[in-house]
């Protein structure tokens, strides 16, 4: 293999970014999707609730809420 083919497999840093944020968007919205809450997902992504929330709101990952002011414990 020639220097430029494998360079052309390589991705550049801008492209390794946007694939990054691309695939924990899409992680996120998974989880909104798929019936979790906010608390639920920042449990199983091992975050703070503020992170996920925040993370949320910056890059509009469209989460459903369920039962606000009520704890699903209960």
């Amino acid at each position: 293999m020639s220097y430029e083919e494998a360079k052309n497999l390589l991705e550049t840093w801008d492209e390794l970014i946007a694939r990054h944020e691309r695939e924990r968007r899409d992680l996120f919205q998974s989880l909104s999707d798929s019936g979790y809450t906010q608390s639920q997902a920042a449990q199983i992504i091992g975050r703070k609730l503020t992170f996920v929330n925040t993370y949320a709101k910056r890059y509009g990952v469209d989460w459903k809420v369920k039962k606000q002011g009520q704890r699903n414990d209960i």
